[in-house]
């Protein structure tokens, strides 16, 4: 054994793991941005649900959305999980974001635009 001496101490570079930094900072402001966004989508959805629907039929209006969303969830999340292993990360992103377009119907329909509704 030789008595070479240690390379001097250089304190990591921030610079290789820049890409990393920013890709995480991405992720948390989008997710800032949809939990802001959940909010208001909650706040306009139950708003129009509760105005549109007759007071003797709201919680059977209510059991029946919730029963709707959260029962599709674990199915969701399981078609994603099972894309994702036999497709890829990448092709399972591109056919949820293709799932996403029918939201786009939202800007053309007449709902983007109501001020008040004739009660039922």
């Amino acid at each position: 054994m030789t008595n070479q001496p240690l390379p001097p101490h250089r304190p990591p570079s921030l610079w290789k793991h820049r890409p990393l930094s920013l890709g995480f900072s991405i992720v948390v402001a989008s997710a800032i941005l949809v939990s802001f966004d959940a909010v208001i989508y909650n706040i306009n959805q139950i708003s129009a649900r509760q105005t549109l629907t007759p007071k003797h039929l709201l919680s059977r209006m209510t059991a029946s959305i919730r029963f709707m969303i959260w029962g599709i969830l674990p199915i969701g999340s399981l078609i994603g999980g099972l894309l994702g292993s036999r497709l890829g990360l990448r092709t399972t992103l591109i056919i949820a974001a293709g799932g996403m377009l029918p939201l786009l119907a939202a800007w053309i329909l007449p709902i983007r635009t109501l001020r008040s509704v004739d009660a039922p």
